[in-house]
């Protein structure tokens, strides 16, 4: 029956219009890849879907905010939310996310800050904001996200500076910071000791000073 499915996949198609709500009534679902549609509206049904662990709406035409009660799916692992026109903050209510690994939320038009709270997502590899409106600080709390890889947040309006403890992520490989408002001093920031996989690192267009 439909309620025993846990894997739904339609990728790179034609498909428009909105997402069945009743397909909110699908308990077992776990994998939902819907990526390069023409897909519209909401997306809070998701919320229902308890045993969501890999999430894909991303290249599509969603709109709306984000809703905060997609932070019960706590068993969440990948989520892609990308190119597409969500605006709004990013839920704290998301850091409930513990057991993320990919967060990707780049080409949006998303606003408010980063919630320091995500750092409690100690499994994340990747973390991706870019093309946005974000605001405010980098929040020094994910340097306590042992395994991140890639944290990009380029093409935003983020101000004040890299906070030093972001030397303490000894996994980083991307750091992706260009074309917003930081400024300050990078020394400290980085440690070729400890950072040993660190590859790329992108600051240009921003205020940065020293030597």
């Amino acid at each position: 029956t439909q309620k025993n499915i846990s894997i739904l996949n339609f990728q790179s198609n034609f498909f428009s219009g909105r997402i069945p709500p009743s397909w909110k009534h699908l308990p077992r679902l776990q994998t939902f890849f819907v990526a390069n549609n023409l897909l519209s509206g909401p997306i809070e049904l998701f919320s229902h879907m308890k045993h969501m662990r890999y999430l894909s709406l991303s290249q599509n035409i969603f709109t709306g905010t984000l809703p905060a009660s997609l932070g019960e799916l706590e068993e969440l692992r990948d989520m892609y939310l990308h190119e597409n026109y969500f605006w709004g903050s990013i839920p704290c209510a998301w850091s409930n996310f513990t057991d993320l690994y990919y967060f990707s939320m780049y080409e949006n038009s998303l606003t408010g800050t980063l919630c320091s709270s995500f750092s409690r997502w100690e499994h994340a590899e990747v973390l991706t904001v870019d093309d946005n409106y974000l605001t405010g600080t980098l929040p020094p709390e994910f340097s306590k996200m042992p395994e991140l890889q890639q944290l990009t947040v380029y093409f935003n309006i983020f101000s004040g500076t890299v906070p030093p403890e972001y030397s303490q992520l000894t996994k980083l490989q991307l750091f992706l910071v260009q074309e917003n408002a930081l400024h300050g001093n990078l020394d400290g920031v980085f440690n070729s000791t400890l950072q040993k996989y660190l590859q790329t690192v992108d600051v240009s267009m921003n205020a940065f000073t020293g030597r």
